[in-house]
């Protein structure tokens, strides 16, 4: 009897660990692509770039706000999704509320923002932050994020 369970524990545990059965995902930074420029163009706020290395668009515009709006415009798997702000910080910088927090219909993102000191600048804008975001499903990145306000 005692072989017969351990023979059935060893059977459970090598179907656990086969890998072609499981669903391969994506990294975590390739899901997170450029804000389209049509959803972007002509229109003025806070244009964040992802600062991390194996960022696939880094030099794209991954989190934009309109100068005004409480929502945000993300991109997640190809679409373009907009974020309605659900909390914000009463303390601002260049209108944007330090901290923010956002909704979509199957995620939620945070956004930290601070100024950039004087020495980062030149290399990434003038607001530096981290971006958080976390799907219904499980799956959740943290992105760090620079740029400025800009026009499209």
């Amino acid at each position: 009897m005692k072989r017969l369970v351990l023979a059935a524990l060893l059977l459970a545990t090598a179907a656990c660990q086969n890998t072609h059965t499981r669903q391969q995902t994506a990294p975590q930074f390739m899901r997170v692509g450029p804000v389209p420029e049509s959803d972007v163009s002509g229109k003025c706020g806070l244009a964040l770039k992802a600062r991390s290395r194996p960022f696939p668009s880094r030099d794209a515009t991954v989190f934009f706000q309109e100068t005004g709006e409480t929502s945000a415009l993300i991109a997640l798997d190809g679409a373009s999704h907009a974020l309605l702000q659900t909390r914000a910080s009463r303390d601002t910088f260049d209108g944007f509320p330090s901290l923010q927090a956002f909704e979509a219909r199957d995620m939620t993102a945070r956004l930290s923002l601070r100024p950039a000191r004087s020495d980062e600048e030149k290399a990434t804008g003038t607001h530096i932050g981290v971006l958080m975001v976390n799907k219904t499903d499980g799956w959740s990145t943290t992105i760090p994020v620079s740029g400025t306000i800009a026009c499209k």
